[in-house]
């Protein structure tokens, strides 16, 4: 609520006193809610390492203390006569008139900072809060989500161990889509990790065998992404036809896969514009990759698609887990591209992989 709407007689009068802590001592200061000595920064994100029953002091390096975090989005109902001084004025600056003096549930968490180390706080503490706290200042993005209205229930798809289904129970509960690929991702790692360990066991002593395994596998990891692909994947065509999610981000794709360009890029600059014309159309069937010179009898459509499907995802997860110069650097506002192209098309990966006849072979 704002200093002068807390200075209505009528508001005080419902208002209680807590801990000497009065709304009509309220006041303005740099846009933050001041009450007597204390102020109300709000907190827009919190880690799940902090528990946040109990408020915890800020204090500096030299002991002296700065503050109060509040976790008041945990108090729900909250009467404001039992509150803390410190959430009595976290709660004065997130009320509404309507509901001042009744039982209130947060809409957000707040630091309670001392009024005289607040040019000190901002200059010093508050945009790296998050690595010495826990916690945030910055203004909440909310993730990006997509409108299902229908869902389509699998009973091809089979999880190979217990491990995977943590996996995958992970990738749901992530918090966004940077981080959800990334779960998505290491899941398929570890997909690959039980391709391989099965496969060993399937040659006993065979030792030519293992030799052969060896190299087929590959030395690198976009080597091993693209066995997985090549080997476990049934429907090239389904692969392909994500690729035309692409075109909305166009300008951002070249950026990540051309400027950011890597080994084992299997578009030039040449094929990159062919791909691109085949995607716009949404024409990415063998016939029109053929048509594109994107394919050959030399250079097959299952090759290409494959080898491009494991370059971008192997791109974009780099991106995200490799945060250097070197690397891409995504923002805030790259989440549509995670969501509505990389994703999916890793997704689509995942879901021909685990619903193989081949890896399922593979347990019995």
């Amino acid at each position: 609520m704002l200093p002068e709407e807390l200075q209505n007689e009528a508001l005080l009068d419902v208002l209680p006193v807590v801990e000497g802590i009065s709304p009509s001592d309220a006041s303005e200061l740099n846009g933050y809610l001041r009450v007597g000595d204390l102020l109300a920064l709000p907190v827009s994100q919190v880690s799940r390492l902090i528990d946040g029953q109990v408020d915890a002091e800020i204090i500096d390096q030299a002991g002296a203390s700065l503050g109060t975090l509040c976790l008041t989005e945990k108090l729900n109902g909250a009467n404001p006569s039992t509150l803390t001084k410190w959430q009595y004025v976290a709660y004065l600056a997130d009320i509404e008139q309507a509901s001042a003096g009744r039982p209130h549930t947060f809409r957000q968490n707040y630091l309670i900072l001392k009024a005289a180390h607040l040019d000190e706080y901002l200059k010093k503490y508050l945009d790296t809060a998050p690595v010495w706290g826990g916690f945030s200042h910055s203004p909440f993005t909310a993730p990006i989500s997509n409108e299902h209205t229908i869902i389509t229930a699998r009973s091809d798809i089979a999880l190979p161990t217990r491990y995977h289904a943590m996996a995958f129970s992970r990738y749901v509960s992530a918090s966004n889509a940077f981080d959800r690929f990334l779960r998505l991702y290491h899941s398929l790692e570890l997909i690959f990790d039980f391709i391989i360990m099965k496969s060993i066991q399937k040659l006993g002593d065979d030792m030519v065998g293992f030799g052969a395994l060896s190299r087929a596998h590959g030395r690198t990891e976009l080597d091993r992404l693209k066995y997985i692909l090549v080997e476990y994947c049934d429907s090239y065509e389904g692969i392909a036809r994500k690729f035309s999610n692409l075109v909305p981000f166009e300008a951002k794709a070249v950026e990540i896969f051309q400027h950011y360009t890597k080994d084992g890029n299997p578009l030039d600059e040449g094929k990159w514009s062919k791909m691109m014309e085949i995607c716009h159309a949404r024409q990415t069937a063998e016939v029109d990759f053929l048509r594109a010179r994107l394919c050959s009898p030399s250079s097959p459509y299952a090759r290409v698609v494959t080898s491009v499907a494991a370059y971008w995802i192997y791109r974009v997860r780099s991106s995200i887990a490799h945060s250097r110069v070197s690397e891409f650097l995504f923002e805030d506002s790259d989440e549509k591209f995670i969501v509505d192209f990389a994703e999916d098309l890793l997704l689509e990966v995942v879901r021909q992989v685990l619903s193989s006849s081949r890896l399922a072979s593979l347990t019995r």
